[in-house]
Formats: structure tokens, sequence, C-alpha cells
């Protein structure tokens, strides 16, 4: 079928088309768009810089927690999960697609037909199997993004990219909400060889269960190094070498149980979304707590602006904001009253992540 996996991904570059086309009626700039995603929207817009037909579409990328080289490994998203990329090969998500169809007893030339005539509760409670992974190989996405991005293959237009200083706490917390024998000390060794093979003993050692609070806040942070910080900035570096490229960690605490999980005795942290408020209103309402999280919002979204506006991330009595290059990532970070550029590869131990992808 054509455009089979990226079905929504093609109404996103079919909006930027519109956008192109309508933006001066508003009294915008049609030379002047930039794209902002967060999470599987950061992935996407990532996906969408490497996607021919964005070519004149997109003039900056702002890249949340969703990086082209994100790679979970197997359990991080949920015990027993094996590893997962943003992104799959055509052939890979039309099987999946087809395995998932055929348990609803949808088969043969019929099959969509079949599936669209099916109850709405029949499909979502397969939700999960139709994930929101983006199929490469495709006239969207000839090449895996994280490749693309890797042969310079990506659009040169600025980026602002980063994530969150503890990204895997909201998805520990919820397997624990779910199952609270998920990850325990005696859990950890299995979870650790299921994950990273004949590496577990290194990674065991490099985050010891006596260097933790608990087993899964070790776990939380192995995951969060491996899955999303250091293949954030190692894509960012990439990206470096076409364009401007600003590198951020979102790190502050005592924010808002976005996520729900904080009954499961994981700490909140910068968990992944717990930025989201810093940005916006959830559900109308202002969820931020305190004057100098507000203070650290307003700065946030200054800078964003800011990089809207010009390609170049700047706030009133803010720190300069250093450029990320091929080889050197100077990591803004973002606490409240306390603003600063970090070595966040060597805080995430990236040397050790980064040498185990090669």
């Amino acid at each position: 079928m054509d455009g089979a996996g990226n079905f929504g991904f093609a109404d996103q570059i079919q909006s930027l088309r519109w956008v192109n086309d309508n933006a001066a009626a508003f009294g915008g700039d049609p030379d002047n768009v930039t794209v902002f995603g967060e999470s599987a929207g950061g992935m996407a817009t990532c996906a969408l810089m490497t996607s021919p037909a964005a070519q004149g579409l997109v003039d900056k990328a702002a890249i949340m927690s969703g990086s082209c080289a994100l790679a979970f490994p197997a359990g991080s998203i949920y015990p027993g999960v094996p590893e997962q990329r943003p992104y799959v090969s055509l052939a890979e998500n039309e099987s999946v697609g087809s395995d998932v169809a055929q348990q609803l007893g949808c088969t043969g030339s019929g099959v969509v037909d079949c599936l669209r005539a099916l109850p709405v509760d029949a499909l979502v409670a397969n939700g999960e199997y139709f994930s929101d992974v983006l199929a490469y190989g495709t006239d969207l996405l000839p090449e895996d993004p994280r490749q693309a991005v890797e042969n310079g293959a990506a659009l040169p237009v600025p980026v602002f990219s980063g994530g969150n200083r503890a990204e895997q706490n909201s998805f520990v917390g919820g397997a624990l909400l779910a199952d609270p024998s998920a990850v325990t000390a005696q859990s950890y060794p299995t979870l650790l060889a299921d994950a990273f093979g004949g590496n577990a003993g290194r990674v065991a050692d490099l985050y010891p269960l006596q260097g933790f609070s608990s087993a899964a806040v070790a776990w939380a942070s192995a995951t969060t190094d491996a899955g999303w910080s250091c293949p954030t900035y190692r894509n960012n570096r990439a990206l470096a070498a076409q364009a401007p490229v600003y590198s951020y960690e979102f790190a502050d605490t005592g924010t808002a149980d976005v996520s729900g999980v904080g009954a499961s005795g994981v700490p909140q942290d910068a968990a992944h979304a717990t930025d989201i408020p810093y940005f916006f209103d959830l559900d109308g309402h202002d969820v931020l707590k305190t004057p100098a999280q507000h203070d650290l919002a307003r700065t946030m979204i200054a800078y964003l602006t800011s990089f809207a506006h010009t390609g170049t991330p700047e706030a009133d009595g803010a720190p300069e904001w250093p450029r990320t290059t091929v080889t050197d990532t100077p990591v803004l970070q973002f606490v409240s009253g306390d603003i600063s550029v970090i070595d966040a590869d060597a805080e995430h131990h990236c040397d050790f992540w980064n040498a185990l992808t090669r």
C-alpha cells in the first residue's frame, strides 16, 4: 500500500506544506518555520530532517527527548519488551501489522476493510503493537534516520536538541506500578544480562546497586544513559557537521508528577515529560510549584522562542549558549536558580556507551 508505515508522518509533512502556503496570510513567514516536537514528536521532528519531502519546508528544528539515534535496551520500556528504536524497516513494520491483523481475524486482500470494521475496543486492546515507530525504506524516509544523520544527509538547518536527566524514571516507575517485582535487587542482574548481553558485568560495575537508592534507580540510570542521553548527544554532534546545533539537558527536580508514577517509589527527578509544564499549561492549568520554577520556565521559553525567531537561543540575564561541534558537546543544563554548561557526556558515562555501539 502506498505510504504504508508512515501515514501519520505524511500528515505532518502535509501540514507543513499548508503552513508554507498560508503563513503569510496570518502574518507569518513561510521561510522561517520551526518544527518543535517532544518525545514521539521529537523523534518525528528528527526524522523530518531526513525526509526528501521536507526540503524547503523546515528552517529550524527543536528536538526534545526524541533523537534519531535513540535505542531503548531490551526491557527498558517494560520488562520483557525487546530492544526498540523509533524507526524500523518497512518490511518489519508491515510484518508487525500483518501479525496483529491476523490475530484479530483479518487476512487477505480485504485486511484493511476488515480492521476498519472492527469495534474500537478490539483495536485499542492491541494498541501497544501498533507502535508509533516510523518506517524507512519508503518514499518519505528512504534511509534509516539515524544513518541519514550520520551520513550527513539531514537538512542543514539550526537545531535545538536535548532531553531530561532522568528520562527512564517515568518508564521504570510505570513498570513498578504495574508489577512491584518488576525491578528488584534480585532481578537486576537478569535485566542487565537481557539488555546488554556479554557487557552486563561491565554495566553492573559502572552502575552498582550500592551506588543507588534502589535497584529501580540503578536500572533507570543505566538505561537513561544507554538509550537516551548518550545517543542524543552523539546525534547532535553528527548534526553539527551540517548546521548550528545547541544541546541542552532539563534537570529540574520537584516537578509535577505528570506521568502519574510518583506512587511507585522511584524518585520523580527530571523524568520523561517533566519539562512539558515549563513550556505549556497542562489541561489549562499551570502545574509549576515555585517562583524559581516559574523563573526557569520563562528563561527556557525565551531561549526557545529566540531560537525560533533567529536560529540562536538567547535569553536576557541568562548564560550564553555555546554551540555543539562535531567533537564537543557543551550542554546547557536547566535547573531552577542554576542554569549552567555541563559535561553531559561525562555525567552520563557516554565514553562507555558510545564504545559499545561501535
